[in-house]
């Protein structure tokens, strides 16, 4: 009887704080839904960063997300963006690129601003280009120290004045940060399938140019079940962030079969 109860008990703590997830995440998107369209950080897509780490943060801690650090997320996430437009050689605005760079420092984050900009100069100065690429391993080596270089950096801002810490060597050491950084991946790749003619056209080396013309193409569906929910615990506190991954994987393993059709690439016979 008494094995019974306590199962009870435990799934009714489990429903409990999914729940609370699910509250947690909808305040989020109600709390931050102007950052979706707002000109800082510039795109829905950064405002649904911040609001996933708005999310996280209050998952983990237990107390929502200060304004000021939310700000200072889409200040970065729009300089981040920026510099890596610079890196590829695309258009972009200089003006707002320095007042997300002064705002960023006036917050006293002028050293991550530095250290994230040398860091990221030597990744880029070092990145494989399609012509050259021999290995697939080392260009997804490469696209995931920039996605951990920045979600790193996005969760110090996150917790910068206040008493908490996220104890991590790598974003993979949180189950919750994991969850963001197989996000960023996969929207990585969504981008790329998006920008694919332009990239190829510039040389560009990204997920598709790299494996459209260097490797076997059906490697991206390979890609895209490494960062599913495989080996992400199932806890209650990340099922909303598993939920996600899942229906954003769907998605690309649907895009995987139409492309061919678009582009007149086999993902599956090429090898």
């Amino acid at each position: 009887m008494k094995a019974i109860h306590s199962a009870v008990r435990k799934l009714l703590a489990q429903v409990t704080r999914r729940i609370a997830v699910a509250w947690i995440t909808a305040f989020a998107l109600v709390r931050h839904s102007k950052m979706l369209f707002s000109r800082i950080p510039g795109t829905p897509l950064r405002g649904l960063c911040i609001i996933s780490f708005a999310t996280c943060y209050e998952i983990r801690f237990g107390v929502r997300l200060p304004v000021k650090n939310s700000m200072c997320i889409a200040h970065f996430l729009f300089f981040a963006s920026t510099r890596n437009a610079i890196e590829d050689q695309k258009p972009y605005c200089q003006s707002r690129l320095e007042f997300s760079n002064a705002f960023l420092k006036r917050n006293g984050l002028g050293q991550l601003v530095n250290d994230y900009s040398e860091r990221l100069a030597t990744l880029e100065g070092s990145r494989p280009v399609v012509q050259a690429l021999a290995n697939w391993d080392n260009y997804i080596d490469y696209r995931e120290q920039v996605a951990d270089l920045a979600i790193k950096a996005l969760a110090i801002i996150a917790i910068h004045d206040t008493p908490y810490e996220w104890k991590m060597g790598s974003s993979r050491d949180c189950h919750l940060l994991d969850c963001l950084f197989r996000l960023a991946m996969l929207f990585q790749l969504a981008d790329d399938i998006i920008d694919y003619k332009q990239d190829r056209e510039a040389r560009l080396p990204t997920l598709m140019t790299c494996s459209l013309e260097s490797q076997p193409a059906d490697l991206l569906k390979k890609l895209i079940h490494s960062y599913s929910t495989c080996g992400i615990p199932k806890t209650a506190d990340s099922w909303m962030l598993r939920v996600v991954v899942i229906l954003l994987c769907l998605v690309l393993r649907v895009a995987t079969s139409w492309i061919p059709l678009r582009y007149g690439k086999s993902l599956v016979d090429r090898s």
